[in-house]
């Protein structure tokens, strides 16, 4: 367990990256619904504090905790390179308690209509976590984030209407989720290298330990896109995969046909 708080660092970490525990509490930070909570006047008093640690010009009362504080503020508020504060619903504390309904949508649908709704409104918040929380480089181009965005509609509404034309419909709820699950992470990850595209095209910004702007790094950019792109298709299997796959060993457990009319209730 980490007791002692670590001195500040614009481009350090708070906690132990070494450690798994270390790395949850960094990802819990970053994730925290209280990022949501911060005001467009709280999250401007955080950069100016910020500011002033760089320029060496912080009042004496400021302590390490709440210039760490200030800088959980920026990274879960707004991009990083410009200080362009996120809209609410697409900061990445957002990201989760959003997605519930569209997943329930997605899993539950009893309709092919339904299942079209859930995968377009997914692709729809895609889109704008993404182009909200894209690096820096070249403005990103309306009609290239059009294309985006209707590729990833297309996609994933294609793989949904082709899957519900294969499978049974009295197939197993293991073998029904594989299909969000493809049309999401597929679809996910199209969203996001065409929304991002730029970032391939001229790289990330790259800045040293003390904030020193060094370049643009195509390789940097590269390796940010692999890394979310695995994550859109990670996180997704949990969400889409994990309950098809308790549903269908309930089922042969014949719990569903003695709950009768409650059946709704248990599934």
């Amino acid at each position: 367990m980490e007791s002692a708080l670590l001195p500040f660092s614009l481009s350090g970490d708070r906690f132990d990256q070494s450690t798994f525990f270390g790395r949850c509490r960094h990802n819990f930070m970053i994730t925290s619904p209280s990022n949501l909570m911060s005001t467009d006047a709280q999250i401007h008093a955080a950069l100016s504090l910020l500011k002033a640690f760089q320029e060496g010009k912080l009042p004496d009362n400021i302590t390490d905790e709440m210039l760490w504080d200030a800088r959980a503020i920026k990274e879960g508020s707004t991009r990083g390179e410009t200080g362009e504060i996120i809209p609410m619903p697409f900061r990445i504390s957002a990201f989760a308690p959003v997605n519930v309904p569209i997943c329930f949508l997605m899993l539950q649908g009893h309709t092919l209509g339904a299942k079209l709704l859930g995968q377009w409104a997914n692709q729809t918040y895609n889109v704008g976590v993404n182009y909200c929380n894209r690096g820096e480089g070249e403005p990103l181009e309306m009609s290239q984030l059009a294309a985006s965005y209707t590729l990833a509609v297309v996609s994933s509404i294609g793989v949904v209407y082709l899957g519900q034309k294969l499978i049974p419909k009295n197939a197993s709820g293991a073998l029904a989720s594989i299909v969000p699950f493809t049309a999401v992470s597929g679809a996910g990850v199209l969203n996001l290298l065409l929304t991002r595209s730029s970032e391939l095209q001229d790289g990330l910004a790259i800045y040293d330990d003390a904030e020193k702007y060094l370049g643009m790094s195509k390789l940097a950019a590269q390796d940010a896109l692999f890394k979310c792109s695995m994550a859109r298709v990670l996180w997704t299997a949990p969400c889409l995969l994990l309950p098809g796959i308790c549903m269908a060993a309930i089922e042969r457990t014949k719990i569903i046909e003695k709950a009768g009319r409650r059946s709704a209730s248990v599934r």
